[in-house]
């Protein structure tokens, strides 16, 4: 008997152990589940809110004015873009982290009465 003849046995053995031993072939049988399982429940990755409209900008954020703002009590609304404000449809200033998990730039909507009530960076 050669050595290939002995490999051989040994993988025949192994077969042989595997049928016998009822808790091997239910082993066997779990793990590509338990793989398909973990694969799943893994974190995916957030989606961009913003997948094109001026990446180039580190933050994206656009201002409009609006009389309705400027007759009201407030003299700026800031509204949510990244669909991530635990206060819709106001920002709540989520889109920071959000923008660190993805590589988004996306920021809030300023709506404003006139210019001067434009703040600073946001």
């Amino acid at each position: 008997r050669g050595a290939r003849s002995g490999a051989m046995d040994q993988i025949e053995a192994v077969l042989q152990n595997l049928k016998d031993n009822p808790i091997t072939v239910v082993l066997a049988a779990l793990i590509p589940l338990m793989l398909i399982i973990g694969q799943s429940l893994a974190p995916k990755a957030q989606p961009m809110a913003n997948p094109s409209y001026k990446k180039e900008e580190p933050k994206l954020v656009d201002k409009v004015f609006c009389d309705d703002v400027a007759a009201s009590e407030k003299k700026m609304l800031v509204m949510c873009r990244c669909w991530r404000s635990g206060n819709m449809p106001y920002c709540d200033g989520s889109h920071t982290a959000h923008n660190k998990a993805t590589g988004d730039n996306v920021g809030p909507l300023l709506v404003c009465a006139n210019a001067r009530d434009i703040p600073g960076p946001l």
